[in-house]
């Protein structure tokens, strides 16, 4: 997609079977996972406890959790992988593209046409207003059954390049270029930004 952020070239790759969360992990999530962590590892909770965790809460627990870095995407992932028994991870970018774009690769996750409604990344551009909650744009929808992919936060992947991580989602800019299911985005792993999240991928092979 040239008119997409930071999109690769076009390529044809096979992908196993999988299914993807349909929103992002929330804050009410996370203080679950928190929770567990403390009771096993006090010095771990607080690691990986986001450092406005307080305001978080406050915000509500259907928000989309932000400020976690790679390394507390992938712990979570873990964590829940031992809950539930079954194989979960992070997504590969090229996973969340699928996901997202379906298989007719189209544009926006709703179709080929803008529609200002369904893409809350517009609204969620100013990294001192937190996103909204999860769900809040049905309209977001991939044929899939995916949501909150145009906006709301910037996911963690599972893919790398140049040593940084591919982050997908969210928005880049207010342009609505900004929207397109293709765009990438590659930041430190360390990172711990206002508008980044993640969302978990279940191995169905």
């Amino acid at each position: 997609d040239e008119r997409a952020p930071g999109s690769g070239p076009e390529r044809e790759v096979e992908l196993p079977p999988f299914a993807m969360a349909r929103h992002p992990v929330t804050v009410g999530a996370y203080a679950r996972f928190l929770n567990w962590l403390d009771r096993a590892d006090s010095a771990e909770a607080r690691v990986r406890t986001p450092w406005n965790w307080p305001e978080q809460l406050r915000r509500g627990e259907t928000r989309p959790v932000t400020q976690v870095s790679l390394s507390d995407a992938q712990r979570y992932c873990r964590w829940l992988e031992e809950l539930t028994g079954v194989a979960i991870r992070l997504p590969s970018a090229d996973e969340w593209e699928k996901a997202v774009r379906a298989a007719d690769a189209r544009a926006y996750p709703w179709g080929d046409r803008f529609e200002l409604d369904a893409c809350a990344s517009l609204h969620a551009c100013d990294p001192s207003l937190p996103p909204p909650p999860a769900g809040s744009f049905p309209t977001d929808s991939s044929a899939f059954g995916v949501q909150d992919t145009a906006g709301l936060v910037w996911e963690w992947t599972a893919s790398a390049v140049a040593e940084r991580q591919v982050v997908m989602g969210g928005c880049w800019t207010s342009e609505q270029d900004s929207c397109r299911a293709a765009s990438r985005r590659a930041v430190r792993a360390d990172a711990q930004l206002a508008h980044l999240g993640f969302r978990v991928l279940r191995e169905l092979a």
